[in-house]
């Protein structure tokens, strides 16, 4: 039936992408960059193996592991907590490859939302991502923060640090400053995803305290309203929606409009910074 014939076309799909990944690997096991980056082949496995056949297919072996001697060289060096950001058009002279298309580089500690906050950031400056590789390594440093190692994949493996390295290929842009403000544009997200990861916990700790005060010290309205709201923020805040941001404020009333004035030092998450946020009128 269909649904078998679909099986077996994966089956062989998956078998010829480990095929080819295991290639390439060879390949850049052989690569004369090797025996100055020993970590090569270790990235390239690791780098590459959720890459479908398709998109390994359609790259260029020396390409592919040029890239990656491109990227090693890239993440040598990072400082724990600060992403590091690159957007390029690569070239054999200074790169050591060329692509069609422009590429979007991201080292960062491994956290959830990343992948999509990128691609979201991307899409808003009207560019469009058409591939990414999103590898995630456990890494050793020194205390200078250079890579030490690359620790090979094992279940349950907690030695190192988690990492992501993101690369995306999408449109090409050649305007420098736009490559500039997307950069930019990048870091202030990341910003606003690492401070909603962080603060995850705090904003769910204050779900339960508004949930708490409500039913201790009830606004005057009915009981069954009271009851249906703080049932909705309990079950929001039991892992069923993503809290992002969380702020105080407070309403002043005046004679034309009323004022919602943000409280200092009680955001967390995207709305933990107060100091580019003007008063709401409502």
């Amino acid at each position: 039936n269909g649904s078998g014939a679909y099986k077996v076309m994966q089956r062989r799909s998956s078998k010829a992408q480990i095929k080819l990944l295991e290639s390439i690997v060879s390949k850049a096991s052989k690569h004369p960059a090797a025996k100055e980056h020993p970590l090569l082949t270790e990235f390239v496995k690791q780098a590459y193996r959720n890459v479908s056949l398709d998109d390994l297919s359609t790259h260029d072996p020396d390409d592919l592991i040029s890239a990656a001697i491109s990227s090693l060289k890239f993440a040598q060096k990072r400082a724990p907590g600060k992403p590091k950001i690159r957007a390029f058009n690569p070239t054999v002279e200074g790169h050591g490859w060329s692509h069609a298309h422009t590429i979007v580089e991201i080292v960062n500690d491994d956290m959830p939302f990343l992948v999509d906050s990128v691609r979201a950031a991307i899409n808003e400056t009207g560019l469009t991502v058409q591939l990414t590789i999103h590898p995630i390594f456990r890494v050793i440093r020194d205390k200078e923060n250079n890579l030490l190692d690359i620790l090979p994949r094992k279940k349950n493996q907690t030695a190192g640090v988690a990492e992501s390295i993101i690369r995306l290929e999408i449109d090409r842009e050649s305007d420098e400053d736009a490559l500039k403000k997307l950069i930019q544009h990048l870091k202030v997200v990341l910003a606003d995803v690492r401070n909603a990861v962080e603060d995850w916990g705090k904003m769910r700790n204050k779900a339960k305290e508004i949930c708490e005060d409500i039913e201790q010290n009830p606004p005057p309205i009915d009981e069954a309203t009271v009851a249906e709201s703080v049932a909705l923020i309990r079950w929001m805040e039991n892992n069923h929606f993503t809290l992002l941001g969380y702020r105080e404020y407070e309403l002043e009333r005046g004679e034309d409009k009323d004022i919602l004035k943000p409280l200092p030092r009680t955001g967390l998450g995207i709305l933990r910074s107060t100091s580019s946020r003007k008063p709401k009128s409502v």
